[in-house]
């Protein structure tokens, strides 16, 4: 070893040890000490090894080199100048690194402990990272399968998986594997993931089907203890479910014979295919009145995630003699939503009455419901059967105001028993403020029929005051039978149409004998509710208003004779037709004149003259 070559060396070792110590320390920072056992992470420890190693090598070189040099310079006593000292700064370096050597050991020792374990993490982390070679890493996948490690085995299960259909060559040996479980504690997860794999192949794993049936059925109880094969079974009916259409006999067959486990766990199959397994919705609608809970709700589930395809089947079960299965069909119905309507609207044409009932219910909540669908619920609105009456009202309930239209129309029906329930409708779901709705309503109210009368003045009632606006108008501005029902509305409404009271007060002394009579009849209909009103009036500035008060308490009649000290101080009034309006309500509400009559309280002031309009 040449001179210059020995300061290089020199330092080289030193940095490497060095660094050594420092990646050690490092290390020993991020573990814990227990019993002379180490714990950490091993890339580090590994690290600090190579790096002490090669420093001690570095270390030993530059002491071979030093000593040779010292003997050389010994031999050649005529050349001092080779002889120099070596700096303090050498020195200390020298010392420094021998101090290291220590350390460097403990190092090595600690290392060589972990070195199998990080070998090991290597390893699975390698067989993770498989699958990103697609086809070309099931072989090595394949043999990893059989690995003494459950670890490595996990890995390279998860990495079949991740490849997907690709890895159908692995097939065998996964069935060979569900065939010969592991022996452990980690065969339940090994299991499930073998059984992941195989799903992830889809219509490629159609070889393991009778495997994957038996699993189901419960007929490989070597695989895990019984609490954990449901597990299992579950999986094992995924994993059919995944191959698709070639695995729907056999999950039928599994719904059909198997026991409620199978038939539970088969039923989760099929709802994994999602609409693609539409012609196992029969099954599953049959499976709704399963006696195992656990199977009517996964038969629930799999018919909800087949979303349309499974309409016509569940449409079916509307009309099934199972009440169970009825009401499960019209909800789940009612779930999928407007995907469903189409088979809806053909229970509503083609189905019985039963099956007509649910579909329309279902049809409202969705708000798919059409006009023929309208006509047959106002039609069930009025039938004598109370459920049948309740599941309409509550449809019509449901729709609202979008069918006003339709109910409008059907005010005009020459049916009785839908211009009734047209009416009932509108008023259980008509806008409160639409005159439209209201002068239909009032015009219904004058029909032959009692019994709509009777609905239509029902249905104005509901709306109470809103409408009152609307009666005004009628009574001030319609024509003379407008007028009529309009005065008839008011008076079966009572206080909630007091701000059209004055207008029925104006209609006791219309020309037309019709309206007055309506008016007189509706304020003997009021009664009670208008007698403190129409006694105010009678005090009222305006003779007019004092003239219709008193013939509005005559027209009320007995009720009215509260007020019959206001009339008889009525009987003085300056205005000659207010004092007869008041003779005749005392007459008319039987209470006997003052004899004599008072006298009247002077005269009517002269009507106001007003000046000639002048022309242009």
């Amino acid at each position: 070893m040449t001179g210059r070559w020995t300061p290089m060396l020199r330092t080289l070792a030193s940095l490497l040890n060095a660094a050594g110590i420092c990646l050690f320390l490092v290390w020993l920072g991020q573990t814990d000490f227990m019993f002379g056992h180490f714990t950490g992470p091993p890339e580090r420890i590994l690290a600090a090894l190579c790096l002490c190693a090669a420093g001690l090598a570095a270390t030993l070189a530059w002491l071979v080199g030093a000593t040779r040099r010292r003997r050389l310079a010994r031999s050649m006593p005529e050349r001092p100048a080779e002889r120099e000292k070596t700096p303090a700064l050498v020195v200390m370096m020298t010392v420094a690194a021998l101090l290291l050597v220590p350390p460097a050991a403990i190092t090595v020792f600690v290392g060589s402990a972990e070195l199998p374990n990080t070998w090991q993490r290597l390893r699975r982390q390698h067989t993770a990272r498989l699958h990103q070679r697609g086809a070309k890493a099931v072989p090595k996948l394949v043999r990893s399968l059989d690995d003494s490690d459950w670890q490595m085995r996990s890995a390279a299960l998860h990495s079949l998986h991740e490849i997907g259909p690709e890895a159908v060559e692995a097939l065998p040996a996964l069935m060979r594997k569900l065939e010969r479980p592991q022996a452990g504690g980690f065969a339940q997860n090994e299991a499930v993931d073998t059984l992941l794999a195989i799903a992830a192949m889809g219509e490629a794993a159609k070889p393991a089907i009778p495997l994957l049936v038996e699993i189901v059925r419960g007929e490989k109880g070597d695989l895990l203890m019984e609490d954990s094969n449901i597990v299992l079974r579950q999986y094992a009916a995924d994993a059919l479910g995944a191959i698709g259409p070639a695995a729907e006999p056999a999950l039928r067959d599994l719904m059909a014979g198997g026991d409620a486990e199978a038939r539970r766990a088969a039923a989760g199959g099929v709802g994994i295919q999602g609409p693609a397994a539409a012609s196992s919705a029969s099954e599953l609608v049959v499976a709704l009145a399963d006696p195992d809970m656990t199977v009517r709700d996964s038969a629930a589930w799999a018919l909800e995630k087949m979303g349309g395809g499974a309409a016509p089947a569940l449409a079916l079960g509307l009309e099934n003699p199972d009440a169970e299965i009825r009401r499960e069909a019209g909800r789940l119905l009612r779930k999928i939503g407007p995907p469903a309507a189409a088979a809806l609207q053909w229970s509503v044409d083609e189905g019985d009455a039963q099956q007509r009932r649910q579909a329309v219910v279902a049809l409202a909540e969705m708000s798919s419901i059409n006009e023929e669908s309208i006509h047959w619920l106002v039609l069930e609105s009025q039938s004598e059967d109370d459920s049948a009456r309740e599941a309409a009202w509550q449809s019509i309930e449901q729709i609202g105001r979008s069918a006003n239209s339709v109910f409008l129309a059907m005010l005009s029906n020459a049916d009785p028993a839908i211009r009734r329930g047209a009416a009932e409708a509108l008023g259980r779901t008509g806008p409160r403020s639409a005159p439209d709705v209201t002068k239909a309503l009032v015009r219904v109210v004058g029909d032959d029929d009692e019994s709509v009368s009777t609905s239509a003045l029902g249905a104005i009632q509901a709306f109470g005051e809103k409408c009152e606006p609307t009666l005004r108008y009628l009574l001030m501005e319609g024509d003379a039978p407008s007028r009529v029902l309009a005065a008839r509305c008011i008076g079966h409404m009572g206080a909630d149409a007091r701000g059209a009271w004055v207008a029925l007060m104006m209609a006791l002394f219309k020309e037309d004998e019709n309206v007055r009579r309506a008016a007189e009849e509706a304020f003997h209909t009021l009664g009670p509710d208008a007698v403190e009103r129409m006694s105010s009036w009678l005090t009222s500035e305006h003779f007019v208003m004092r003239r219709g008060a008193a013939t509005a308490l005559g027209c009320i009649g007995e009720p009215a004779r509260e007020a019959a000290p206001l009339l008889e101080e009525a009987l003085a009034d300056p205005y000659p037709i207010v004092r007869e309006a008041a003779e005749e309500a005392l007459n008319r509400i039987g209470v006997p004149l003052p004899s004599p009559l008072p006298t009247p309280r002077g005269t009517p002031p002269a009507p106001r003259a007003y000046p000639a309009r002048r022309h242009r």
